[in-house]
């Protein structure tokens, strides 16, 4: 009789073991599908194409490399640029038909330019 009491006792337990591990792991399954959905979105979006980039953000490396500098915006995934940095003529160091040239070749689309 005492076994038998023993018995129930621990089928109790296991019972309540079970119950508390299956709440902690059906709490946990949203946060890890939540996750698992960022993710996906996130690596989706790397490689996809996106917005514009205004070129005075990234003026310094403008300043000394534009060609580079170019190719990194577009690289990243950048498809439009306002270009801010016409002086004598040319942006950038390059007439006007070189950086539409350049762009064309980067995919880069310049939506506007400002002085």
């Amino acid at each position: 009789m005492k076994t038998s009491r023993v018995k129930k006792t621990l089928e109790s337990y296991l019972l309540i073991l079970i119950v508390i591990s299956l709440s902690i792991s059906c709490k946990e399954e949203p946060k890890k599908m939540k996750e698992d959905a960022e993710t996906e979105i996130n690596e989706k979006a790397i490689g996809e194409s996106f917005g514009g980039l205004a070129l005075y953000t990234v003026r310094d490396a403008m300043g000394e490399n534009p060609s580079e500098t170019l190719k990194k915006v577009a690289e990243v995934g950048y498809k439009n640029i306002e270009a801010a940095g016409y002086e004598d003529g040319k942006f950038y160091g390059m007439a006007p038909g070189d950086f539409k040239s350049y762009l064309n070749e980067l995919k880069l689309n310049p939506t506007s330019s400002h002085q």
